[in-house]
């Protein structure tokens, strides 16, 4: 079903970690005035800090949305992470990879 011109479809992004705010963001910045769109985060729960990983492939958001890439981390002191290993992900002595990280 498709919203008419006046009406506006609504969106909600559930999280407030990383992926909840980059999604946010790329909706907002793409299809905006398409949608209404609501984060939903919790205050009562603080950042989870999962060692959660920003992979190459964040070179590719960056140029989508024309983020500046060497201010980007200059101003975060961020580094480059080019892969990442699970290693027993899913059972014992099973290991998944993404990037150019070696079994």
């Amino acid at each position: 079903m498709l919203a008419s011109v006046e009406e506006k479809i609504r969106v909600v992004v559930a999280g407030g970690g990383t992926a909840g705010w980059l999604t946010a963001y790329s909706l907002v910045t793409r299809l905006g005035n398409l949608l209404e769109i609501t984060l939903v985060k919790s205050d009562q729960i603080g950042t989870v800090g999962v060692d959660e990983a920003t992979v190459a492939t964040i070179c590719n958001f960056h140029h989508i949305f024309k983020v500046d890439e060497r201010e980007f981390m200059r101003a975060t002191q961020a580094t480059f992470k080019l892969g990442i290993v699970f290693d027993n992900w899913g059972s014992p002595h099973d290991r998944a990879s993404e990037g150019p990280a070696r079994n």
